[in-house]
């Protein structure tokens, strides 16, 4: 693999919508671990592919324990696994099918900042 001396002029505007897309999630949490932040986009990927999205298909996407998984996902939710505000972008709530089995949800905030993360990367 090459290594990158000089960015291209393209190469260097992606680098800078990346780092706007991460520095939004810092708005909400300027500590916030990247397995927490991917935690918050895989729900969606798994909201869309599977219809719903599980902390056991989470921990499989961040390859972690579930027990990691959820409390990355806690992290999201209104009230965090410290009892202090969360960021409010996900629901979780327990399979009325599987009663041992966790699902997780975009809540319409989360669907907002999603929306708000994206529309900075297509307009570039």
């Amino acid at each position: 693999m090459e290594s990158i001396k000089d960015l291209t002029q393209q190469n260097m505007k992606n680098l800078n919508i990346l780092i706007d897309c991460i520095e939004q999630f810092r708005t909400l949490d300027a500590d916030m671990p990247t397995q927490t932040l991917l935690a918050f986009l895989y729900t969606k990927v798994l909201e869309d592919e599977d219809g719903q999205a599980t902390v056991k298909e989470i921990a499989g996407k961040l390859r972690t324990s579930s027990s990691s998984a959820s409390r990355n996902i806690l992290a999201h939710t209104e009230i965090n696994r410290h009892r202090k505000d969360g960021t409010g972008l996900v629901e979780t709530f327990e399979n009325p099918m599987k009663r041992n089995e966790k699902i997780i949800r975009m809540t319409p905030k989360g669907d907002r900042f999603l929306t708000s993360v994206l529309g900075r990367l297509s307009n570039s």
